[in-house]
């Protein structure tokens, strides 16, 4: 284990923050279809 984190290399910051929007991005895409099918949902039940 100790070699292989020898081995490993560091991301650069512009590859770390693409990775991060990407995460963010796919976050967020996710929460709105969730908040969307709730809305249609508390809507139906109305």
């Amino acid at each position: 284990m100790y070699q292989t984190l020898l081995l490993a290399k560091k991301t650069s910051k512009d590859d770390y923050a693409t990775h991060m929007k990407f995460v963010l991005l796919g976050m967020g895409v996710v929460g709105v279809i969730g908040f969307t099918i709730k809305l249609i949902g508390e809507f139906l039940n109305s």
